[in-house]
This record gives C-alpha cells, structure tokens and sequence, in this order.
C-alpha cells in the first residue's frame, strides 16, 4: 500500500516522454498559479490590516511573498531553455516539494488570521482558502501528484477546522469545499489519464513513424545496391548518369566515365565455381571502391555494376582545368 502511495505522489524516470510534457505545459501554468496565490493574499491582508498583528498582515506574507517570487521568477526566467528529460524530471520534484512547503505555509497562515476581526473577516477566511485550492487545482492539473497532494494538506486541516467551529454556515461551507475538491480530484484524473495515454500514443506513431522511415530507406539502399560486391546496380548508375550528364550540360563542363570489362570471367566460374567467382566479384568490387577513393570520390557510391562482369565508374563532373587522366 505505502508503495502505491508512494509511486502515486512520485514523477516517474522512467517516462521521460511524459515528464518532458508535463514540464512544458506545466511552466505555462505554474506562473499565473504564483501571481494568484500572492493576490488572493494580499486581498486578505488588506482586509485585517488594523485588526490583526502586523506580523499576520505584513510579516508573515511578506515571507510568501518571497518565496512565490523566486519561484516565478525562476520559472520566467528558464522559460525558453531547452530542457532535458532528466532537468524537467528534476524541476518537477523540485515543485512537488515545494508544494509541501507553501501548502503549509499558507494554510498556517490563514488559519491565524481566523480569531481576528468578525464574521465578514472570518468569511473571507474561508473564502480565501477554498478559492484558492480550486484555482491550484486547476494550475497544477499537468502535475496530478503536486495537485492531489496540495489538496490533502490544504482540504483536510479546511475541513476539520471549519466544522470544528460549531457556526453552521462554516460548516456548510466546509462539505461545499469538500464536495466540490472531490469531483475536481475525479476531473483531474480523467484529465490525467488521457493526458498520459496521449503521450504514450504519440511516442508510439513516432516509433512507427521512424520505423516506416527506416525500413523505406532500406528497401532504397538495397534497390540501388549490389548485394554481392556492395557496389551500386544499373538502376543507380542510369539515375547517377543522367544526373551528372544534365549537370554537365548545364555548367558547359565535360564528363568522363570509365567502364572496365572483366575478360576471362567466365573461366574461373567453369574451373572453380561460382562460390570462388563471387569472392572474384567481392575483391574486385573492393578495390574499385578503394581506387575511386584515392581518386577523391565517394565511394562505393562512384562506382557501379553493369552485369557480372563489367563494373562502371562515373566520377562527379570537374572543371577542364582540374581534369586529368586516371
């Protein structure tokens, strides 16, 4: 049980995907959550300036004030970062436990400013704290475990607390609050859920997607190759002539292409066998590679075979000036 908890209340490594796209649009979001946090608390601030301790109105929100100010600025600040999967898997634990942190913080606080002022003071009290879990809520639904964790450190101590108070209104107020943070809760896992699978689908089609992409390129390498001496076949070296002769033309340049025919092939498939004449091919087919190399082409891609005994060599176009015999 404590380790469902556990993984529930947990950014999982190894999701990398996932966290990369909670990370995204959870930087969205995590700024307007800070500037209402410091609204909403300003708002009651104000309203027991005069009735409670300065320390309640000024100092302690000041203290919030702070740390929702580093916090937004930070995330402002990295905004436009590219961010490894690792670094969002990190900033996003960072905000879990940075949750804990002002869920405390601010619920104290709240809560000592309940035996000041009358009952319009003590209203907003309320209403300070429930609107504002509702809109964290809504700010942290990329990040369910920040969110549902947020809401059992604010909505417990909430609820306890103002049905404690023996004021009917508060009290009813309380299982509204309560009421309302569960169906959120549910919303907010549909949301999550489909939010996951959308991921997972999407890291899916595109596996499917480079796999279509490789196996395509594949099935292109090997119409163009060779596949006993790895030189390219007579469909490429078409293609690869009317492209370079159409160059040639264009440039006004000329072009030079060298056929070599293996006299007395034959012979050696008679006397020793088509194994020993392929391995003729092999060796052939890898010093011409190694000749078009030191002859500063690509290679295999310069040189191509006819048939089984005929290779050709069709070097890039150059220049009169810099051609020379080979």
């Amino acid at each position: 049980m404590l380790l469902i908890v556990r993984k529930f209340f947990s950014i999982p490594a190894d999701k990398p995907e996932l966290a990369l796209a909670q990370f995204s649009a959870f930087q969205r979001q995590v700024p307007l959550m800070y500037l209402m946090l410091v609204a909403n608390t300003v708002a009651l601030s104000l309203t027991h300036a005069g009735l409670a301790p300065w320390q309640l109105t000024v100092g302690a929100p000041s203290i919030l004030y702070l740390l929702c100010g580093y916090r937004l600025v930070g995330w402002v600040v990295r905004r436009k970062q590219v961010v490894t999967a690792e670094a969002a898997i990190a900033r996003l634990r960072g905000t879990l436990r940075f949750t804990v942190v002002l869920g405390v913080g601010f619920t104290a606080w709240a809560f000592s400013l309940y035996g000041y002022g009358g009952d319009l003071e003590k209203g907003h009290v309320a209403f300070y704290m429930a609107i504002t879990i509702i809109g964290c809520i809504f700010c942290l639904m990329h990040l369910r475990a920040s969110a549902v964790l947020l809401v059992f450190i604010v909505l417990g101590p909430y609820v306890v607390f103002f049905a404690s108070t023996g004021v009917e209104v508060f009290q009813m107020i309380a299982v509204n609050v309560l009421l309302v943070s569960a169906a959120l809760l549910f919303i907010l896992q549909i949301y999550y859920t489909d939010f996951a699978n959308l991921i997972a689908s999407r890291k899916e089609i595109q596996a499917q997607q480079q796999e279509a992409q490789r196996l395509s390129e594949e099935n292109l390498r090997l119409a163009n190759l060779d596949s006993l001496t790895g030189l390219h076949n007579r469909r490429w070296f078409v293609t690869a002539l009317e492209r370079r002769l159409a160059a040639a033309e264009s440039a006004s340049e000329r072009l030079a292409i060298g056929m070599i025919d293996l006299d007395g092939f034959k012979p050696v498939n008679d006397a020793y066998g088509h194994g020993v004449g392929d391995k003729v091919l092999i060796e052939i087919g890898r010093r011409l590679s190694l000749a078009a190399e030191r002859e500063g082409l690509k290679s295999p891609a310069s040189a191509a075979t006819n048939s089984a005994s005929s290779c050709t060599i069709p070097p890039p176009t150059r220049p009169r000036s810099t051609q020379r015999r080979v």
